[in-house]
Order: C-alpha cells, then structure tokens, then sequence
C-alpha cells in the first residue's frame, strides 16, 4: 500500500510544478507593482516594503528563478516614504528600477520625487539618482528604456497655478537629466503610460481632467511624441461624457494601440495601489486616434483594470481587481478575442484582499505571470507581493492536501482536496486509471476523466486504491 502513497506524492509533483502562486515579504506591510522576465528565464519583482529597512516604507526587489525561487532580494530607502514602481533589465543584465521618492500625500493627489536606482545582476547596488527640484512637485508612473540606452520616465508636474500637466523626462544611461517636456491640456494632466510607437517616437496616454459642456470630466488625453519629446499629434480619445481614467497602454500586433482603464473613477491619489472603481474598459485605438471599439467589462462588482497585454493568439488579457459587496477583493484576471469579447475571466485570492496591483506578461508556452499584493491579516495590516504563474487558460493548479486515511480489510480510501483559482476542486489521478485505482466525489460518481471545470464545485473528493490482499 505504501506503493500507491508513493505514486500519488510524484504525480502530483509532475502535475502542479509549471503553475504557481506564491508570496514573498515579512511581517508587515509589502505591495507588488511590477514583474519583469529575466534572460536567465527567472523574474525580477518591484515594489514597497515596511517590513525592513530604513523608514516607514522602502523601495524593494526581489530576483527569483523561474520557479519562483528567491534568487536574492534587495531592500532600499531612506527615513521618508519610498517604492519601486517598476523595474526592467538593461543591456547588460544588470536591474534599472523607477521608483518614487519623499511621498507626500497631499489628498487627492499624490506628490513625490522621481527616482531611478540601478543593480548588477547579482543585486548588487551600482548607483542611484533622485530627480528633486526647489517648490516642485511630480508624479511618475511609467518609464522605458529608450534606444541609446537612456531612460523616459512620464507623469507629471505641478504648474506655478497649482494644476499639474502631462511631464516627460529623458535621462541618460547613467541617470542623468538629458531634458524634460510639459504638456498643458489645460487642468489636471497625468501622464500615465509611455511604450515605443510605430514611427520610431513615443506614445503617451495621459489622464486629463477636461470640460464636457460645463461639468469636468476626466478623459483619455492621446500624445504622439518624436524622440525629444515634441509632440506630433495629440488627441482626446473616445470623448465622451464618460469618465474615463486610463492605466495601461499596448502595442499590437497590427499596428494599432489597446488602453485599459476605469469608468467613473474616484480621484485617489495617482500610483496609489488603492483605485478600484466601477467599471473597466478595453478600447482600441489606431494611429490617427479613431476608436476601433470599446468594450465595457461591469457587473454588480467594484471592478479595476491595471494593465494589459496582446496575447500569442491575437486577443487580450487585463490584470485587474474584483470584489462584489462586503466580500474581500480578489486579483482578476480577463480573457478576451481580438474584438475586445469576454473568453473568460479568473479569480486569485483568499478570504482576505488581494489585489491586481502590477503587471501581467505572457511566456513563450503561453503561460501568463502576473504581479499582485496579497493581505495575509484580517485587519489588513500585513501584506506581501503575490507573483502568480498560470497556464494558457489562467488555471493555478494548487498541490492536493491530503486529509485522512480510512481501511479496512480490503480497501483503503485516501481524502484529499486541490483547489483551483476558479473556485473548483480539481481531481487528479494516475495515467493509468483501473479497477483498484478510482477517483469519486461523495455521492460515488466516478470523476476519473473529469476535465477541469468550473462545474467541480468545493467539496471533498477522494482516491479509493484497493488490494486483494490487504495487510495492516
């Protein structure tokens, strides 16, 4: 009998190894903004952290192998308030990180001094350049590594009126200031996401705070910039009444442009990991700034979109959260065609909040890495960055937790339980299923071929394994 018990340990070792869902931090408080592969195949993670360190929050990576392992992990900052934001490998292996610096959280708007810190591969610390100026004060969002090898970060700038506009800035390999651009849509201007467009410049989505008739209303502000940051075009996109507040801008394979992003937002502080609004929405966009479609994602749910990707078979995914009523928040992730139609969508969490607070990226197998904030405390004060790998379709596999054994003369049965991220038990069981080996829920159906589904409601499941000659 001890032969079966060995056989289940190893298939269920062969089965969960490609997916994962794990959590790194201390006791305290970390948050998970940003996951980046690696050319050694492992994953590279930015984000905050209370737990150690300098002052009340610190800038933090975490390098691991492509399982997951934690490879080494580095904890930056000062007495005031600092995050990794994001994070990117250079030219030679080494981590570039954006981050923000002296946070001030001036209600509703957050303030702070951008940041750029630089690590070999090993994690060792090279340099560090905080970009501060006198009574001025920024917001910084996103950042690239441009073609020279230098750096764009985008977000935004105070004005001497009190609004803030649209900022971009160019830094060289070393991190120092090259020139910075201004853009005045003429209130509240936030730059919010900054990739490589097809003409050899940039594009930025910005968030802008404009009047529609006599009420402002937030919008999705459209910059096409060239390689200094003049502007060539710019454009509202998809004005309407709406609010609309952007998050993440794509690039696809068509040569158009995808933005996810919120309706009627709550102004929380920007970069604030705590925007969860209403609605989500996935537009696309062409190069002369025509809307192609739009597609609304809503529900009896508080819904929020953080970022999205083009995948392998030409449709979308969006990192997001998701929570209906009291219920904790969960880390939601959503499946679409290339029109923008819902395919399917996934849940990842725990009776307690967690959040799509990063990035998402896909892998060569098709496989999805995404990078989230986990509570691990009723009270919420504790938490740590959640990196979550799935296979194509958005399944975790977790390992099966064997529960209880019962024999008797003839028999043993084994109870065991393995959860999915959709809510489901999924049953598993050798290759070469038979008479002596069967997988059965409680009213003794037999789940042996059962495909994984959101039908396998929660419940015990079990493998009955019997002998002719059974000894104790």
């Amino acid at each position: 009998m001890k032969r079966i018990v060995v056989l289940i340990i190893i298939l269920s070792t062969l089965v969960f190894s490609s997916t994962f869902d794990l959590k790194y931090g201390g006791n305290a408080v970390e948050h998970g903004f940003d996951v980046q592969r690696t050319t050694d195949s492992g994953f590279i993670l930015a984000g905050g952290t209370n737990s150690s360190g300098s002052g009340l929050y610190d800038g933090y990576l975490i390098k691991t192998d492509s399982t997951g392992t934690v490879e080494w992990e580095e904890v930056i900052g000062s007495a005031s308030n600092e995050y990794f934001i994001k994070v990117r490998q250079t030219s030679d292996e080494g981590i570039i990180a954006l981050g923000i610096k002296n946070i001030i959280y001036n209600y509703p708007y957050l303030t702070c001094d951008p940041w750029l810190a630089k690590y070999d591969k090993n994690g060792k610390f090279k340099w560090e350049k905080i970009f501060t100026e006198a009574d001025v004060f920024h917001i910084v969002n996103d950042f690239i590594i441009a073609e020279d090898e230098g750096f764009l970060l985008l977000g935004s700038k105070k004005t001497s009126t009190g609004t803030y506009d649209a900022w971009l800035m160019k830094a060289d390999s070393s991190g120092s200031l090259i020139w910075e651009q201004v853009y005045d849509g003429g209130n509240y201007d936030e730059g919010r996401s900054i990739i490589n467009d097809f003409s050899g410049g940039y594009l930025l989505t910005c968030n802008s705070t404009r009047y529609f008739s006599i009420a402002l209303k937030d919008q999705v502000w459209g910059i096409f910039v060239d390689q200094n940051g003049n502007v060539i075009t710019q454009n509202i996109i998809n004005n309407s009444s709406d609010d609309k507040y952007c998050q993440s801008v794509c690039a696809t394979s068509d040569s158009c442009y995808v933005i996810t992003g919120n309706i009627n937002p709550e102004m929380l502080p920007p970069s604030y990991i705590g925007e969860y609004n209403q609605g989500l929405y996935l537009l696309k966009l062409n190069s002369l700034f025509s809307t192609e479609w739009i597609q609304y994602y809503n529900s009896d749910q508080v819904r929020s979109g953080k970022s999205c990707i083009e995948v392998n078979d030409g449709g979308f995914t969006i990192l997001g959260t998701a929570s209906a009523g009291s219920d904790p928040e969960n880390i939601w992730l959503v499946k679409t065609d290339s029109s923008g139609d819902l395919i399917w969508e996934r849940y990842y969490g725990s009776y307690l909040d967690d959040t799509g607070s990063g990035n998402i990226i896909q892998l060569a197998d098709n496989s999805l890495v995404l990078c989230g904030t986990a509570d691990i405390a009723s009270d919420s004060s504790s938490s740590q960055i959640n990196l979550i790998k799935t296979d194509s379709n958005g399944y975790v596999i977790y390992p099966p937790v064997i529960t209880s054994f019962g024999n008797d003369s003839n028999n043993v049965s084994i109870n065991w339980e393995a959860v999915s991220n959709a809510g489901s038990y999924i049953v598993y069981g050798s290759d070469r299923p038979d008479s002596n080996f069967t997988a059965i829920d409680t009213t003794a159906v037999n789940l042996w071929n059962t495909s994984v589904t959101d039908s396998l409601k929660k419940k015990f499941y079990y493998i009955k394994a019997s002998t002719n000659n059974f000894s104790k």
